[in-house]
């Protein structure tokens, strides 16, 4: 039953971004046409076809503004082990960077929740960061300077970064070093407001042992500036922080698991966070993805391990020279 739950929300939520985005791809001298109720009987009688199908028009219900949310929601209803998320984010940038609507849609805090359930729960993680960075520019063009930014995206690249090198056994200085600067690169939007960007390339660069000095130019050094979580506020408001804040939890967790003589004041806020989370009775967020990504690269390796196997037995033995002879 939860099953056909999630699928129906997850249905219900992309039906949304879909009207939402065939409206704004449908060219401007056929909107009257299709979106106003009153021309839907003269558009029956037009002959009308579709650009694309070569099907009839007929008319579409109005469109009304389309909440952040939605996204929001669609992404935490994907399945693990599925590229949806990636055809769904290369369909929806392949369009004209004309189409500020659908570019300016897609917020700093929306690819923060691509990346974070992408590397911890659904997968494909690499195929889309390589979808993100390719379409950056196609981003800077439609006006969207927001979207890659510190805070959401850079910090949240980095997390990833010292999570897989752990769980791979990767120590691999010259090559961490340059996937920090790669995603430096594509930073459009230089907001680092909470301070974490510096302590998490501190941590980056202790796990890897870099000697070379990183080429972030334009990263200031800031002090530490994390959200605060009242005391003693209503269950309501407590759990709105919670849910606000949750990856800048992951963020200063990570950073204290890879760098325990970070700055006193992450630490602080992780064991304000984990008070009120105590507060609410509710389980740890950070703890959860990490034992997830974890059975998820073992189930991994494993799955590599036995197409090694099968690899193997496949393989004609080789016969002795004497038996050749």
């Amino acid at each position: 039953m939860l099953a056909f739950k999630r699928f129906t929300s997850s249905a219900a939520h992309k039906r949304e971004l879909q009207e939402f985005f065939t409206y704004h791809t449908t060219k401007a001298d056929l909107k009257p046409w299709i979106y106003r109720p009153k021309n839907a009987n003269i558009l029956l009688t037009m002959d009308l076809k579709d650009p694309e199908t070569n099907a009839p028009l007929k008319p579409r219900s109005p469109v009304q503004p389309l909440s952040r949310k939605v996204l929001d929601q669609y992404i935490n209803s994907i399945e693990p082990n599925s590229r949806e998320l990636v055809d769904w984010l290369r369909e929806w940038t392949e369009v004209s960077t004309r189409k500020h609507a659908l570019w300016k849609y897609i917020s700093a805090g929306h690819i923060q929740n691509m990346l974070m359930l992408s590397f911890f729960k659904i997968g494909s993680y690499t195929s889309l960061v390589n979808t993100l960075y390719a379409r950056q520019k196609r981003f800077v063009e439609a006006k969207n300077h927001d979207a890659f930014d510190i805070e959401h995206f850079f910090n949240t690249i980095v997390v990833c970064n010292l999570h897989r090198n752990q769980e791979l056994g990767y120590k691999t200085g010259d090559i961490a070093l340059r996937k920090l600067e790669t995603a430096w690169k594509h930073v459009t939007r230089g907001n680092n407001e909470t301070g974490l960007a510096n302590s998490l390339i501190s941590a980056l660069i202790k796990q890897q042992g870099i000697t070379t000095e990183p080429n972030l130019r334009g990263l200031s050094t800031k002090a530490i500036n994390l959200p605060s979580l009242p005391e003693n506020d209503s269950p309501g408001n407590t759990a709105a922080s919670i849910s606000e804040h949750k990856f800048t939890y992951i963020i200063a967790r990570t950073i204290l698991d890879f760098d325990p003589d970070a700055d006193q004041a992450i630490g602080m806020f992780v064991r304000t966070y984990q008070a009120r989370l105590k507060e609410l009775d509710r389980k740890d967020f950070y703890e959860e993805n990490v034992s997830t990504m974890r059975q998820n690269f073992a189930a991994k390796k494993a799955k590599e391990m036995q197409h090694d196997r099968n690899q193997t037995e496949l393989q004609p033995e080789e016969k002795s020279p004497e038996a050749k002879a």
